[in-house]
């Protein structure tokens, strides 16, 4: 086991499908992209932010047998109690067969996240993720991180979103998407566009003035402000929190594409 705070792999947990997995290489393995990821000025920035622990064990099939994948869930166990405090205050879910009403604490939580590596790492005998904008080995990793922090930050936000940007799914994919994006942009990437998939991110030059973005940008800098303000430092081409940053300064933003977002908000 690997302890380096908020960071604790343990390769020998996760249930996984192979049966042997060698625990040390798999920790060795996500201790490597780690490093990778905080080699760049996103990655620290996103590590700088986390204030809860965060497990990543190898992905576990015995949830989805035919499927691989990676995820990121509140920290065992998963009470309600939990789940609030991850959950932004002004999130309310409504009670469901199985559980009650929650609503957000906005404290923070843990997390656990299910990842292994070889999923992403093409010529792996494990590979089994197919190639795209944000599905490189540390993306990957990356991605789930963005949730984790969302959790430790009590800003995770499950609504769905509608209208012109309900090709992200909900608020918090679309969160960890384009954060992800800035980090694919440091290191010289294509960028993602839709979640799920790996549709490109069309005319990422526009993106900040374009439908509802500036509103939901909005949003994850007033959530996540640790994250957001060190994000607008990094020196990329895509980076709608320098945007936001700009624009609440009174300064011209970088893109000067017309604004043309909807009539109504994404949730």
């Amino acid at each position: 086991m690997l302890h380096n705070p908020p960071f604790h792999i343990d390769g020998s947990s996760g249930g996984n499908i192979y049966g042997n997995w060698n625990a040390a290489n798999y920790e060795a393995a996500v201790r490597r992209v780690l490093t990778r990821i905080r080699s760049t000025t996103s990655g620290r920035a996103l590590a700088n932010s986390i204030r809860h622990r965060i497990e990543i064990v190898p992905y576990d099939f015995r949830n989805r047998p035919n499927q691989c994948d990676a995820g990121a869930n509140i920290r065992p166990p998963r009470t309600v109690f939990n789940v609030s405090r991850a959950m932004a205050t002004d999130v309310f879910a409504p009670a469901t067969p199985t559980r009650a009403a929650i609503t957000g604490q906005g404290t923070g939580s843990g997390s656990q996240l299910q990842y292994t590596p070889g999923f992403f790492v093409p010529g792996s005998r494990l590979h089994c993720i197919d190639p795209g904008p944000g599905m490189a080995v540390d993306e990957a990793l990356y991605h789930e991180i963005v949730h984790a922090a969302m959790n430790s930050a009590g800003a995770a936000t499950p609504h769905p979103l509608r209208g012109f940007l309900q090709h992200f799914q909900s608020f918090d994919e679309y969160t960890a998407v384009i954060v992800t994006n800035v980090f694919s942009s440091e290191t010289g990437r294509d960028l993602r566009g839709s979640y799920p998939g790996t549709t490109p991110l069309h005319d990422p030059a526009g993106f900040y003035a374009r439908n509802d973005n500036a509103f939901m940008i909005g949003r994850v800098c007033r959530l996540m402000p640790v994250l957001t303000r060190e994000l607008a430092r990094v020196p990329c081409n895509f980076n709608p929190f320098r945007e936001f940053y700009r624009a609440s300064a009174g300064l011209t933003p970088h893109s000067t594409r017309a604004n043309t977002r909807g009539t109504s908000l994404p949730f």
